[in-house]
């Protein structure tokens, strides 16, 4: 459940996104989101790598320049900076990747396949930074304030019948600019909760000096 400033997102385990797959996950081992559900709602950058035998996934939250290289010739990638390291995978003449780390004479980057490991600097030309662009738009949330002194009162709400009493119980009361219904509770001690939440409780035109207000 994720709440915007005009709308809540609901997802649970029968939920589809528009390619069809689920967008929430609920295993024995914990629960797994959808890359392009988080994405949405989320400034980062995703990378996933499914072609090859090992699956991989880079989420990045950082927008800072990163040092690209192009590789010059066909070349190795290794565990480890040396030529008697084992090998994690090929780059080829002209494939772009991501530097890392540089040291003296190796340099540790991440390959278009997704893979890391260290290739020796002569492999590399053409190092630069490139500025990642973010389209992100970060919702804005809005809050309502008073210029004068809140004089607030709860509204004990136990029955989704009760919203109906507010108007009687505020008639004969005087200077309330805030109404905080009793609306939520916990129903145990995994998050679950009760709502005698109602829109037109906050959508009735005010008929008095009260501004309503939400609260449990």
């Amino acid at each position: 459940m994720y709440a915007l400033p005009e709308s809540i997102v609901y997802a649970d385990a029968s939920t589809m996104g528009t390619s069809g797959t689920p967008l929430l996950l609920d295993r024995e081992d914990g629960v797994y989101l959808s890359l392009g559900l988080v994405a949405n709602y989320t400034d980062i950058r995703v990378s996933a790598f499914d072609g090859g035998d090992v699956k991989r996934v880079y989420i990045q939250s950082s927008w800072e320049p990163v040092e690209t290289a192009d590789i010059g010739r066909n070349g190795k990638v290794r565990q480890k900076g040396g030529v008697k390291s084992p090998i994690v995978t090929d780059v080829f003449k002209d494939d772009e990747v991501v530097v890392l780390d540089t040291m003296e004479s190796w340099s540790k980057v991440a390959t278009p396949d997704g893979h890391m490991g260290y290739i020796q600097n002569r492999f590399l030309k053409n190092i630069r930074a490139e500025q990642p662009v973010s389209d992100f738009e970060a919702p804005v949330y809005t809050n309502i304030s008073l210029d004068e002194k809140i004089v607030l009162v709860w509204h004990q709400v136990t029955t989704q019948a009760a919203n109906k009493g507010m108007e009687a119980l505020i008639a004969a009361t005087e200077g309330v600019n805030v109404i905080s219904p009793t609306w939520y509770a916990l129903t145990d001690n995994e998050g679950g909760y009760q709502s005698l939440a109602d829109k037109s409780y906050v959508d009735r035109p005010m008929r008095w000096d009260c501004r309503s207000g939400s609260g449990g």
